[in-house]
Parts: C-alpha cells; structure tokens; sequence
C-alpha cells in the first residue's frame, strides 16, 4: 500500500510540476485596409477643416465623449470643450500633418504623426512656426463610423521666420 501511495503522490508531484499552457482568447483582428482608409480619410477632412478654420468640421471628427490632451493646458472632454479650444486659437496657414503610423485591432486604433503650421501673426508681428507630435486614439462607434476618443499632442519648440 505505502508503494502504492509513493507511485500516486509522485505522479500527483510531476502533473504539477508539467508547464500548463495558458488558455487564450484568440487575438482581435488587425485593422482592415478599410478601416485605416476612414481614418486617413477622416484625418485628412481634420486636416482640410483646420486649414479653413472650419471648427465645426474639425470636431465633428472627436467622439461626444472625446478627452483632448492639448499642450500646457487642461485636459478637456467633450466636443464642446475641444470646440471652445479650437475658437481660441489662433489662425494657422501652412499646415502639414504627417500620419506616420496607424495601427489598431478590432474596433480601436491609434495614430502617430508630426505636424508643422505657421501661426497667422497679429498686425505687424513675425510669423511664427511650430512643429510637434501627436498620438490619437481612434474608436470605431456604433454606427460604424471611425472617431478620436483621445488625442494627444506636444509641440516641439517654435521658431520665427
């Protein structure tokens, strides 16, 4: 019996000691040449809008819901918050966004870049330009319809020209 017991407790002592492969839902599906088509194709109208001063277009592209994380300010939430910073900013010309990644799985995305623009200057001012980066989160609604939730961005320094 005791023989009996060491053979059950050693075998008891190696299942345990076997590696158990973890159980894993399979991955979610990369983003679809679809998708990432919407999000350049709604960046670029982020874009077109900006240059036009087009608020309302410009936010139509944030979730209701949106946070935007602008540089050395509050966070703000919602589209009229980020509409509210938008009317406080100062006209921008030559502006040129850079999408140099867009990534994602299933219903969620983010975008990386880098931006430049000239700050319109007030009545006998230098024009001044400002480059920097952004990341933006891009959600996928119910509506099938691709918005930012989160947007993020920092400037890398500004020169006069």
């Amino acid at each position: 019996m005791k023989t009996k017991m060491k053979t059950l407790l050693y075998v008891l002592l190696m299942l345990l000691l076997v590696p158990i492969a973890p159980v894993s839902a399979a991955p979610a599906a990369g983003l679809t040449d679809a998708d990432v088509t919407a999000i350049k194709k709604h960046s670029a109208a982020w874009v077109k809008a900006a240059q036009a001063g087009d608020w309302n277009t410009m936010v139509a592209v944030y979730a209701e819901d949106a946070l935007y994380l602008p540089e050395q300010a509050p966070m703000l939430q919602g589209r009229a918050a980020i509409r509210g910073d938008f009317d406080s900013s100062p006209k921008m010309t030559d502006l040129t966004v850079v999408q140099l990644e867009i990534d994602g799985r299933g219903d969620l995305a983010f975008a990386r870049g880098t931006f430049s623009f000239t700050m319109a200057p007030e009545a006998g001012a230098r024009p001044v330009t400002v480059t920097g980066k952004y990341i933006e989160i891009w959600k996928k609604q119910a509506d099938g319809q691709w918005r930012i939730v989160r947007d993020i961005w920092n400037t890398n320094g500004q020169s006069g020209k």
